[in-house]
């Protein structure tokens, strides 16, 4: 199956049309666990570094310093349920459902617990594979798009679950993935360059993007990988980018 990356951001420009502000809201509110665990290490470094300066009582940087360590754990309890909560919105979004800001917090009430094992097994198995060498870092976390995305068509899935199906369903597709990232990089200069303000439009753009593309390949491997002996048929042999 070819995937045609000017057709998936068409689809994603016409999805986030219907209501911009809505989609960089929910972007935004998405971002949340980065943003607190981002204010919390700087202000830890900047406490630390302003002690040492000032030349104060170093008790008082010692006090704050575990910020640090808070803003990891903040982003480790939130980042993996709001991630499956952008995923709602954005396919909310692209399947024509209304799509609300509330549906970032969608997973908190009932599903916190898997939605967090989700996250936290995604980010120790980047991890250890990172260790190796950052390419097989990279080729594992393009592995484990999906899961996002079918925690939030099928929360009642469990979270190792929904990772295993999430590498079943990306089997002859981490490249176009890869590509489709990178086709982004324009869009990440141009809002270095305006100090922030194209991110504005480049983050609903390419989560709406991002949404479009698992529902391009979901629709050829989404009931094979429901089952778990299943492979998809276009990649009946085994290549060494299936231990991802």
């Amino acid at each position: 199956m070819n995937i045609n990356n000017a057709t998936l951001k068409n689809r994603a420009k016409a999805n986030i049309k219907k209501d911009f502000w809505t989609a960089f809201a929910a972007c935004v509110v998405a971002s949340l666990a980065t943003i607190i665990a981002s204010a919390l290490s700087t202000a830890s470094s900047t406490i630390t570094t302003m002690s040492t300066m000032m030349e104060t009582d170093i008790s008082f940087s010692v006090l704050l310093s575990p910020l640090s360590s808070v803003a990891f754990i903040v982003n480790l309890l939130l980042s993996g349920t709001l991630m499956v909560g952008s995923a709602v919105f954005f396919l909310n979004l692209a399947n024509g459902v209304e799509a609300r800001v509330e549906n970032v917090f969608s997973q908190f009430r009932h599903h916190w617990g898997n939605t967090f094992v989700m996250g936290l097994l995604i980010t120790i198995f980047t991890m250890l594979w990172s260790f190796l060498f950052i390419i097989p870092g990279i080729i594992a976390s393009l592995s484990y798009f999906a899961a996002p995305y079918i925690l939030a068509e099928h929360p009642e899935i469990k979270a190792s679950e929904a990772i295993k199906m999430s590498k079943e369903m990306m089997n002859g597709h981490k490249k176009e993935l890869f590509l489709l990232n990178l086709s982004f990089i324009g869009w990440f200069l141009l809002g270095i360059i305006t100090l922030g303000i194209a991110y504005i439009y480049v983050m609903p753009y390419m989560q709406a993007t991002m949404a479009e593309f698992f529902n391009e390949i979901s629709g050829n491997n989404y009931e094979k990988a429901m089952q778990n002996n299943a492979m998809p048929e276009d990649n009946a042999t085994e290549t060494p980018e299936a231990q991802f």
